[in-house]
């Protein structure tokens, strides 16, 4: 293998059978198990399952490769088997270098063992002398925080100060290769802000390091390149951006939630059951553009409204209206509430009312976007809400755009693409 590889895969495949997957079945399952006929238990014996099929890819060193999928696509499996944890049925592993790696909580650590124990085990796993590991104890402890029970058996752990530990043994050590599974979803928000300066530092120290995550902010943040794997296989590889934006796609391609752009009139009558002790009833919620009624999507290059025609019933009670801007059903973007220029934050008297939000051209990215509905009442502080409201996704229609610039930029999966104007000054 060439120097500046740390990492070489070539045609890896794990196969699981039936019966292997039955030993982690619940006693209750196993009791139901025990009641098939012989007859269909011989039909299941050759049955079984490709976690990982005919994967090839090389990382070199230094690189920070992110690893993303759906559920059960295989991406535990892939660092389990780069950790020698499992054992591929199929295929050829090339390392040049040592290896550390967080993976499932609890993996690599003896329950009855304490935390100090456990972190001269897993040190010596990975290759160091007992001496080495004494040298950066005091380190791997003061990272974790969990000092106070660092002689403690680790079974008494949470989750939380089990990941602490683990990953603070893998990032304090002498590892040339550095796998991550999750990590940075476990543990309080003060760990996690942790852990992710820690792995930007790994990263700007020349170490290989490969990040199996669901969150694609931190995919985008700390990897150069990502490995999308799909149902056991190497769907795709390349850079950050583009590969988180197809695979983004590939949810939108296949959402079963139907998208919404104009509230229909059963919806409507279900909110305003509700609403009409607030002394208001919605009329019509929907999406404008260009002064049309958005059905399909919204042109990222035009303005578009959000659009609420309303009856306000009486004149007792103050109320006023907020928007919530939702990305890919996750990520909240922004809020803006009623905020009319004559300097009434609140809508009072009674009548028929239409009241739209406007939103700039050049805003919102190209992909899928949710707008949840508050309405909070001044005299009871009360507030209703509706979620997801409206659905809608953004294009660009504007085909006219070929410069590579333009491609490479319009692929970025941020939830917002603004324009600012820029200016060029020639000063000599």
């Amino acid at each position: 293998m060439e120097d500046n590889l740390a990492i070489r895969v070539t045609g890896l495949s794990k196969r699981y059978s039936i019966t292997e997957r039955k030993q982690d079945l619940q006693f209750s399952e196993r009791v139901k198990d025990f009641f098939v006929p012989s007859k269909t238990k011989n039909k299941q014996k050759d049955d079984g399952f490709y976690a990982l099929k005919d994967v090839n890819f090389e990382i070199k060193k230094g690189e920070s490769v992110g690893i993303i999928g759906r559920n059960g696509a295989g991406k535990s499996t892939l660092l389990k088997i780069l950790s020698e944890v499992v054992e591929p049925t199929e295929g050829n592993i090339e390392i040049n270098g040592r290896v550390a790696s967080v993976l499932e909580v609890g993996m690599g650590f003896h329950p009855e063992l304490s935390g100090r124990e456990n972190v001269f085990l897993n040190g010596t796993m990975m290759g160091l002398t007992r001496k080495q590991i004494s040298k950066q104890f005091d380190e791997i402890v003061d990272f974790s925080g969990v000092g106070d029970f660092i002689d403690t058996p680790v079974k008494h752990y949470s989750s939380g100060m089990y990941v602490r530990l683990a990953f603070s043994v893998v990032a304090n050590i002498d590892a040339d290769i550095l796998l991550f599974d999750e990590v940075l979803s476990l543990g309080d928000f003060s760990f996690q802000q942790q852990c992710l300066s820690k792995i930007i530092e790994l990263t700007n120290t020349n170490k290989t390091v490969l990040l199996v995550s669901h969150n694609m902010s931190d995919i985008l943040h700390l990897c150069d390149r990502v490995l999308y794997i799909n149902n056991g296989e190497l769907d795709f590889e390349g850079g950050a951006n583009a590969s988180v934006s197809g695979y983004l796609q590939s949810f939108e391609n296949t959402t079963s939630i139907p998208l919404t752009t104009v509230i229909v009139s059963d919806m409507l009558l279900k909110i305003n059951t509700t609403l009409i002790s607030y002394g208001v009833k919605i009329k019509r919620i929907c999406l404008l553009q260009n002064g049309i009624i958005v059905t399909q999507a919204i042109e990222f290059n035009s303005p578009f409204e959000i659009s609420i025609e309303l009856e306000k019933l009486n004149d007792d009670f103050k109320l006023n209206f907020c928007y919530n801007i939702i990305h890919h059903g996750t990520v909240f973007l922004f809020a803006d509430s009623f905020n009319p220029l004559n300097g009434q934050f609140v809508l009072k008297n009674k009548g028929n009312y239409i009241l739209n939000m406007t939103f700039p051209a050049h805003i919102l990215n190209i992909t899928t976007y949710q707008i949840s509905l508050f309405i909070s009442c001044e005299e009871n502080s009360r507030t209703f809400k509706i979620n997801n409201i409206l659905e809608f996704p953004v294009i660009d229609t504007n085909s006219t755009r070929n410069h590579e610039v333009y491609r490479i930029w319009n692929k970025f999966s941020g939830p917002m693409n603004p324009r600012f104007e820029w200016n060029l000054q020639k000063i000599f």
